[in-house]
This record gives structure tokens, C-alpha cells and sequence, in this order.
């Protein structure tokens, strides 16, 4: 059975994620993220605003995970103890 649309988006999701979280090229400078944002727009053929959004949601998922990360490093949890 052939994927939806809709599901081959969110596996291509979850593959930038996982590459984004392996160290793959992530450059937070601003400037540069807004000159790719553009090309990446320009070079798939869609509008800038779309290309923004997604960039977006990938930087706030790398930034919440870093942040659990580091929260399991500062505050360690208690033993049986859950906290969500």
C-alpha cells in the first residue's frame, strides 16, 4: 500500500530530526539560517513563509530535547519518583 502524503511527511520529519540530533550540520547563526531558509523556499519551489514554519518546528524540537537533556543532567530524577 502506497504512503500517504501526509505520512511521508512525517517520516522525512523524523529523519531530519534524527539527523539534525547526530550532529548533522546545524548553524545557528541567524543571517544564515534566514539565506537558507530563501534557497530552500526557492530550490523546492515553495512559498518562503512555508519554508520558515519548518524550519522553525525543527529548531524548537532540537531545542526542547536538548533542554530535557540538560534538565536530566541538572535535576536527576528521584528514584520512583515520576515527574511529567
Amino acid at each position: 500500500m502506497p504512503l500517504s502524503e501526509e505520512r511521508v511527511n512525517a517520516i522525512a520529519m523524523q529523519v531530519l530530526q534524527a539527523h539534525l540530533e547526530k550532529g548533522g550540520n546545524l548553524k545557528l547563526i541567524p543571517s544564515e539560517i534566514k539565506r537558507e531558509c530563501h534557497n530552500m523556499a526557492k530550490k523546492m519551489g515553495i512559498p518562503v513563509t512555508e519554508a520558515a514554519d519548518f524550519i522553525k518546528a525543527m529548531l524548537e524540537k532540537a531545542y526542547l530535547n536538548t533542554m530535557k537533556e540538560l534538565n536530566a543532567i541538572i535535576e536527576p530524577p528521584i528514584r520512583g519518583v515520576v515527574i511529567d
